[in-house]
């Protein structure tokens, strides 16, 4: 009887252990889950605030306080014709957004202005940041966003590639599989399938770097961009659309780091390029700001802000703005902003 009852005893500690090792393996703790498609979008989560990385960080460091949250599990998707978003709400604010662009997740800001309207289209400005600098560096210097509130255009500054980063130019900066146009019309691909988007009203700036990326905007993108407004280093790639595409720019001439002397020549090209005249007429708007429109453009003008001692700055930004901004003397004579904006909203894509 002994024997029987240790062996009962045995038996019901085995089939014991067997139903807790059964009931461990039919539920597990909780798996990971992917993201849902289309995470990382404003439209599904809270604006944050905007980080300032390190010029240091490379592309996968950058922006650390969102560096945890979960990437699109799906690709952006071809806009339609009239944007696709419109009528769909979202919330104004500022966010950082995730597109796959050339098999790597990039990143950039996105600035939805106070008094957005899924109802109506909306125009869209590009700001592309200077060599070694950030999206969110970009977007305290220059303080377009403030402009976007007040007269409703969407605004993207996007983040550029390397360490320090910047933007692919051939023949300037160049990293190998990294295409930067692609980069850009991946954004607004992305961008028409959230937001209630003008395609005839998309235009460019940037600053240094970001305004040599702005140039080439222009120049390889003139079917989409409708005009540019590069500052502190407008350019002339060579290799253009046919269209004529409005340029407005702002150069100092005692800029050390893109020299003025090469922003005249790029302008002549790009007067060329439009079909303007050889004759320049000099309106001075100050002692010391001058503004320098081609003849004969039609309705693609090319004007040159001349700023006589200018640094290697944005008129109208703050003057001393250390580790975000340019170097040298900033004129408040003009405000870049107000005046590249009043150029956007009188050039459109033509019908």
């Amino acid at each position: 009887m002994i024997q029987m009852g240790r062996s009962v005893v045995a038996l019901s500690v085995l089939l014991l252990v067997l139903a807790i090792s059964c009931s461990a393996a039919v539920h597990p703790g909780p798996a990971p889950t992917a993201p849902a498609a289309g995470a990382g979008s404003p439209a599904t989560r809270a604006p944050r605030a905007l980080v300032t990385p390190a010029a240091s960080l490379t592309p996968s460091a950058v922006l650390p306080s969102i560096a945890a949250d979960p990437v699109p599990t799906s690709a952006a998707t071809p806009p339609s014709a009239g944007s696709g978003a419109c009528g769909t709400d979202f919330p104004p604010g500022d966010t950082v957004e995730w597109v796959e662009s050339g098999g790597n997740w990039r990143s950039f800001l996105l600035h939805v202005p106070e008094g957005y309207s899924s109802a109506r289209p909306h125009p869209v400005v590009f700001s592309f940041h200077g060599y070694g600098r950030s999206a969110s560096a970009q977007h305290d210097y220059t303080g377009l966003w403030r402009l976007a509130d007040r007269f409703g255009f969407i605004l993207i500054e996007p983040e550029g590639w390397g360490s320090p980063q910047e933007w692919d130019l051939a023949g300037d900066y160049y990293y190998d599989g990294i295409d930067d146009l692609i980069f850009t019309t991946d954004i607004l691909h992305q961008v028409e399938t959230q937001l209630c988007v003008d395609p005839v009203r998309v235009y460019a700036t940037g600053f240094s770097n970001g305004a040599e990326m702005a140039s080439l905007v222009g120049c390889r993108l003139g079917d989409v961009f409708a005009a540019i407004a590069p500052v502190s280093g407008v350019e002339y790639d060579g290799d253009c659309v046919d269209r004529p595409v409005p340029v407005l720019s702002f150069q100092g001439t005692d800029d050390w780091n893109v020299f003025f002397d090469d922003a005249p020549p790029a302008m002549a090209a790009w007067a060329a390029h439009n079909g303007c005249g050889d004759t320049q007429v000099t309106t001075d708007v100050s002692a010391s700001v001058s503004a320098q429109e081609y003849e004969g453009c039609g309705a693609a003008p090319v004007i040159l802000y001349v700023i006589e001692g200018g640094g290697h700055t944005w008129p109208g930004a703050a003057d001393d703005a250390g580790d975000i901004g340019g170097i040298g003397f900033t004129t408040h004579d003009i405000d870049a902003n107000e005046l590249m904006w009043q150029f956007f909203e009188a050039h459109p894509l033509p019908s």
